[in-house]
């Protein structure tokens, strides 16, 4: 599964944080990888420069459970 922590909207002079994340579903390709879309929300009336996405990182679970002593 992919994770992405920080979405930004770059203006000519600042940055906008993301409003919210509107739609999100999962789709396959035609090699059968699988796809995340989401339709992102940004609070701004001017045209952005570029769509900045910080922290991608792919997360896989594995389900097992280990045990971790602390003293």
């Amino acid at each position: 599964m992919w994770c992405w922590k920080v979405y930004q909207l770059k203006l000519k002079k600042r940055k906008i944080p993301l409003n919210t994340i509107v739609i999100q579903f999962e789709t396959e390709a035609d090699d059968r990888t699988l796809l995340k879309e989401r339709t992102l929300q940004f609070e701004s009336d001017e045209k952005p420069e570029k769509l900045i996405v910080d922290g991608v990182h792919y997360w896989k679970d594995y389900h097992l459970k280990i045990q971790i002593f602390i003293d």
